[in-house]
């Protein structure tokens, strides 16, 4: 997924190559496009109508040629925002026959120059993001100038443009050195209820939801309709802890409801998607955001709750495997570098260096215990994803010093399964993703999820919990110091029976003195 899609038109051919130079190195993924003439940039403008590029970037010659097409793209509404490289000796000329309101200037220099250029365009997309959502206002109200009433006749929540004016009021009172969010709400199979039970009885089922929803709302919390069945919930001071907790206790309350319609019993389940920012940096872009993480929600069978982070995971795994013949490793390697800009220091370490001394322990544990050679490979794929729901925590929760809040606890807790449908979109097959999805569950199923079962554990998910838990205790962690090898192992022994698999905390002496496992590379 690209952060951004520039498109430049130069005369220069040196021009293109040095200027996507220095944007490749803003830690951010651009696509960037490059034509040679007017002609080839309005073709390629009419052909990426359905999609706009973010920022058009002109460095042409300043003839009347040029100055044409520079008045043209200033009213054409696709070209939010317009720069202009200008040579030094061009910008008098240039500057007194354009308006200078409604385009962007920059000396050819400061194009190569990499902050001076950042800091234009950065200036330009805040500046044309502004008059964007001020044009969408405007055109709501004119839509709904007729409308008497900006509250839903079925639930009594208020309709989007009563939550416009209701974002843009309350963003001055948000503490901007914290964090906001915004979950999208959508009932499962609404339109099946309304079929099957009628409306009236669909109705009722919207507004006990809703009445669920507003239960569960905060002082502060910003709550409306949205797009038919939907519901989006603005929270303020709100981390992605805190919005993934809240949004599984809801759907939880949901999925628990027993709603009553004359003598029918209806159950209902919702669909929720998560996006966090910055609370300065609110904008209607994250309802957009929730939107997308909510219909992968539905996508991933409905009833659960996604976010933000699991929609640009999925854009970066459809675009590396389109090709068949990519292995899953291949495939996790090619992801990892696509969104290494996205990731903490702490985060790639978990994915990278201490996955790949998690996977190579559990192969030699295995090896110990006589496991197939398929089972073998399994458990290398295994330990190189077992952390890759950690993905989707964010660097600050994963590097806390301190003890972690419930909240923190409880979206850690589901690495283990996100990681396990990670791995599957990656071609790792389903013992694979077995192995992932179990290896934090106790020996003693202490703490044994609903979905796992009365039988026993996967050895493989044992091999993985022991092959983790080693490697974690000897290496480095913000909240904990390392240890030896000798006391980790005698950890483990202590804990064996209980936390671990007895057979498997067995092998781990033979596993370290056939080879001493090497540090990561």
């Amino acid at each position: 997924m690209c952060d951004l899609r520039i498109l430049l038109a130069e005369d220069d051919p040196g021009l293109g190559w040095s200027v996507r130079s220095v944007l490749r190195t803003g830690r951010r993924t651009i696509d960037l496009t490059v034509v040679s003439t007017p002609g080839q940039l309005l073709q390629l403008m009419n052909e990426n109508s359905a999609q706009p590029f973010d920022c058009v970037m002109v460095a042409l010659p300043s003839d009347e040629d040029t100055l044409e097409l520079i008045t043209g793209l200033m009213s054409d509404a696709r070209v939010r925002p317009l720069l202009v490289i200008l040579n030094n000796i061009d910008c008098v000329t240039v500057l007194g026959k354009v308006p200078r309101k409604c385009v962007h200037f920059l000396a050819r220099r400061e194009a190569l120059c990499r902050n001076a250029l950042w800091r234009y365009i950065d200036l330009a997309l805040r500046e044309s993001r502004r008059e964007e959502d001020t044009r969408r206002r405007a055109v709501r109200r004119d839509a709904n100038a007729d409308i008497p009433c900006e509250h839903d006749s079925v639930t009594g929540l208020p309709t989007g443009p009563h939550l416009d004016r209701l974002f843009d009021g309350c963003r001055s009172t948000y503490d901007r050195r914290g964090h906001a969010s915004v979950a999208v709400v959508d009932i499962d199979h609404l339109g099946c209820i309304n079929d099957t039970t009628g409306h009236v009885a669909g109705d009722r089922v919207l507004r006990e939801i809703v009445d669920t929803i507003t239960g569960c709302r905060r002082p502060g919390d910003i709550a409306c309709r949205y797009d038919g069945g939907g519901v989006v919930i603005v929270m303020p001071l709100t981390d992605h802890s805190g919005a993934v907790c809240r949004a599984e206790g809801l759907r939880t309350q949901i999925t628990e409801l027993a709603i009553l319609s004359g003598s029918d019993r209806i159950s209902a389940t919702v669909s929720i998607g998560v996006a966090t920012c910055r609370s300065e940096h609110l904008s209607t872009e994250y309802i957009r955001r929730a939107d997308l993480a909510m219909q992968l929600a539905k996508r991933r069978g409905r009833d659960r709750v996604c976010t933000w982070e699991m929609v640009f995971f999925d854009d970066i795994v459809r675009q590396v495997s389109s090709d068949a013949t990519v292995s899953p490793v291949e495939a996790l390697h090619e992801v990892l570098l696509r969104a290494y800009s996205r990731l903490g220091t702490t985060q790639w370490d978990h994915l990278t260096s201490h996955a790949e001394y998690v996977s190579r322990m559990a192969v030699r544990t295995g090896d110990a215990l006589g496991m197939a050679s398929t089972d073998l490979e399994r458990l290398r794929v295994a330990g190189l994803c077992h952390d890759l729901g950690k993905f989707l925590i964010p660097e600050h929760v994963l590097a806390k010093p301190a003890a972690l809040s419930d909240e923190e606890r409880q979206l850690v807790a589901r690495h283990s399964a996100d990681g396990a449908y990670m791995s599957g979109i990656l071609g790792a097959d389903e013992a694979t993703a077995e192995f992932i999805r179990y290896h934090h569950v106790r020996f003693d199923n202490a703490n044994r999820p609903g979905d796992a079962g009365g039988g026993p554990l996967p050895l493989g998910a044992c091999i993985l919990a022991v092959a983790d838990a080693l490697v974690t205790m000897t290496s480095y962690r913000p909240y904990c110091a390392e240890r030896s090898f000798t006391g980790a192992v005698r950890e483990l022994q202590r804990e064996s029976g209980r936390q671990f698999d007895p057979d498997v905390v067995n092998a781990v002496p033979e596993a370290l003195l056939a080879k001493a496992p090497a540090t990561p590379s």
